[in-house]
């Protein structure tokens, strides 16, 4: 095959034309873009199911309110008509009393329900802490998606450069049909990678512009946000300074708490309550009047009540320590996939650098050193173990990502 005698520019080194590409790709949206930092902020801004939490919140301490006083006022009167009428005068009876229990005045009723506010509103940061998790790594997937379409516009680059030379070959004799079809066949694949990772992209970001309530969001940053996050050598490390911040573990503190309260309330609801009053018989010529004191013993309707808080507060307790366990098992994996991956990353990154051969290539087809067959072979070598580069970065930038929302 006679050698190829000019090539176009963009035909060479693969690193060299990246971040032309890049920026050639990213420049039509470029001025509608957002950031890392103001896409979260406006997910958490304008996010409907959070608002929703935060309202019902509100609402479940109002309702928290209710019951803390002491019960009101009780107003008896009554008129009475003697029998026989001309023997018997009338007789108006009227009495007020106020009931007292030790459950309200002892504040056991007011700390169970500020216990449970604190509770309300742990829940509620949990809520933030998954929405924002979920925004995170729905931004960490679309930088990787915005990495591998800037990839696949650098092929594209390279193959259509190849295909218009092969093309104005074959018009002049130099190369047979099938060389032009391996060439048109392979522009074809990228062109088919690169509608496929664009339909991918767009559905992660449909899914970001849905928490936000915004169709007006994008992120075409191609270096993750995340990536300036340094792990310890050690899980124990990381550990030790995270996962008792986690929001989870808090909540479950918090249930410890309430559930303390409320047996604290069941004993205050086993002693007597009592009621003072004011009590007056009016009949005409003898009119009686005075105090009336009543004691209400719970023999039976508070049974057991104590023995339940206390089966609650050990629940509670084992409850606690089962999310601890499962938070140091998920967190682990976690940790080390992390690792894992950030070591193979870095390996295939430091081969890919090493072994580009875009250049020699390039220089071997033009000399006629190689056929296009063996030419587009190894350029399918050195494209998959660039695909596993990113892959491999992706899935530790994920891990970093779920790790890095922990305590917030």
């Amino acid at each position: 095959m006679k050698s190829l005698s000019k090539f176009p520019p963009l035909f060479g080194s693969c690193w060299a034309l990246k971040g032309l590409v890049c920026s050639l790709i990213l420049l039509p949206t470029l001025a509608h873009a957002q950031s890392f930092s103001e896409i979260v902020s406006l997910v958490l801004q304008n996010n409907s199911a959070l608002k929703a939490a935060k309202y019902e919140v509100e609402a479940q301490k109002e309702q928290g309110q209710v019951g803390l006083t002491l019960a009101d006022p009780q107003v008896e009167a009554a008129y009475l008509f003697g029998s026989p009428r001309q023997d018997v005068n009338n007789r108006v009876d009227l009495s007020v009393t106020q009931e007292f229990d030790f459950a309200t005045l002892s504040g056991n009723k007011r700390r169970v329900s500020e216990a449970e506010a604190v509770l309300l509103d742990r829940s509620l940061d949990e809520t933030s802490r998954q929405l924002k998790q979920q925004t995170v790594l729905l931004l960490t997937d679309i930088t990787y998606y915005n990495k591998v379409l800037a990839e696949l516009n650098r092929r594209k680059a390279l193959e259509d450069s190849l295909l218009n030379v092969y093309r104005k070959r074959l018009d002049k004799g130099d190369v047979t049909i099938l060389d032009y079809n391996k060439a048109k066949l392979s522009a074809a694949q990228i062109t088919g990678q690169i509608t496929k990772t664009k339909a991918e992209r767009e559905a992660k970001l449909v899914q970001l512009q849905g928490l936000a309530r915004s169709s007006s969001i994008f992120y075409n940053d191609t270096v993750y946000a995340v990536s300036s996050i340094i792990l310890p050598e050690q899980y124990e490390q990381w550990a030790a300074s995270n996962i008792q911040n986690a929001p989870s573990l808090r909540i479950e503190d918090q249930k410890i708490a309430v559930s303390k309260a409320q047996a604290e309330l069941a004993k205050s609801e086993t002693l007597p309550s009592f009621s003072v009053g004011y009590t007056s018989e009016l009949v005409k010529g003898s009119n009686y009047r005075g105090m009336a004191v009543g004691v209400q013993v719970p023999l039976w309707a508070n049974r057991n009540k104590i023995k339940a808080a206390q089966k609650a507060l050990q629940a509670a307790e084992e409850r606690k320590a089962d999310t601890e366990v499962q938070l140091q098992n998920q967190y682990r994996q976690l940790f080390f996939q992390a690792k894992t991956q950030l070591k193979v990353a870095e390996e295939f990154k430091n081969t890919l650098h090493a072994t580009d051969n875009s250049a020699i290539l390039t220089r071997a087809l033009k000399g006629g050193q190689m056929t296009l067959t063996e030419y587009l072979l190894e350029q399918k070598y050195y494209y998959e173990n660039y695909d596993q580069w990113l892959s491999a970065e992706r899935d530790a930038m994920m891990a970093i990502a779920e790790l890095s929302q922990i305590g917030l």
